[in-house]
């Protein structure tokens, strides 16, 4: 899942949240009198970035992602700029702000068949870099599910993690993979720029001796009337192609 790379955790302390929302202990959650908390982390996230968590109680819990737009502070005004799974069912959305095409996309209990019927269980999330795909993994399955049917995609980012927790759900471990480039592809990349290195200073080698044979070629045809006397003769007998 992470190519080899290590995770980089998520600075608790770094998450915006909504009234009524705590960390305790780098666990997100909500505090008891309140109905629902809004949860924004400002890392920003690339295509290819996996997100990965620790669900302890997620029943009532929304994953996924946000852009620039949304405020958790005001979320009524701004929730269309989300995209998310419901853990408690598996319903995606992907709302109107997120959208390339403007629309909601909604679909019940679309990833219901892959939520682990036990807790605590692994989470993780992307966006391939194939189209901005939102994907969903659990337990570390290797199976990659898209919010959406049909390649639904997400506009353009920057993209960041954003959580809705309410009735007691426990979120932890909150954490950032970017995979390292192959090793491969950056061979490959310093052939090719070998390569053009080489063959810029092969052509600048080529000129002066192109320029010099050009030069000795028409000091010689300027020395002799007869060859081009000849030469004339012969272009005017040769067909036009």
């Amino acid at each position: 899942m992470s190519g080899g790379a290590q995770p980089v955790p998520l600075a608790p302390e770094d998450w915006r949240y909504s009234e009524g929302g705590e960390i305790v202990n780098g666990v997100l959650g909500q505090s008891p009198t309140s109905r629902g908390v809004y949860f924004k982390h400002p890392q920003e996230l690339q295509g290819g970035d996996v997100w990965s968590m620790r669900v302890t109680e997620g029943g009532g819990a929304l994953v996924g992602f946000a852009n620039e737009g949304l405020d958790v502070e005001r979320w009524g005004e701004t929730y269309q700029n989300t995209a998310w799974v419901e853990l408690g069912d598996g319903t995606t959305v992907i709302n109107s702000g997120i959208s390339p095409d403007g629309e909601d996309h909604y679909h019940e209990d679309h990833l219901k068949d892959h939520i682990p019927e036990t807790e605590p269980y692994d989470l993780a999330l992307r966006i391939n870099k194939d189209g901005n795909l939102p994907q969903i993994q659990f337990n570390n399955d290797c199976a990659w599910h898209d919010f959406a049917p049909g390649r639904a995609a997400l506009s353009e980012g920057p993209y960041f993690p954003f959580l809705q927790l309410s009735h007691g759900d426990k979120l932890s471990s909150h954490s950032i993979v970017r995979p390292k480039a192959t090793k491969s592809a950056g061979k490959a990349g310093k052939e090719a720029m070998a390569a053009k290195a080489a063959g810029a200073g092969a052509s600048s080698a080529s000129r002066p001796a192109s320029s010099n044979a050009r030069k000795t070629r028409a000091q010689g045809r300027s020395k002799s009337a007869i060859p081009r006397t000849v030469s004339t003769r012969q272009k005017s007998k040769k067909k036009t192609p």
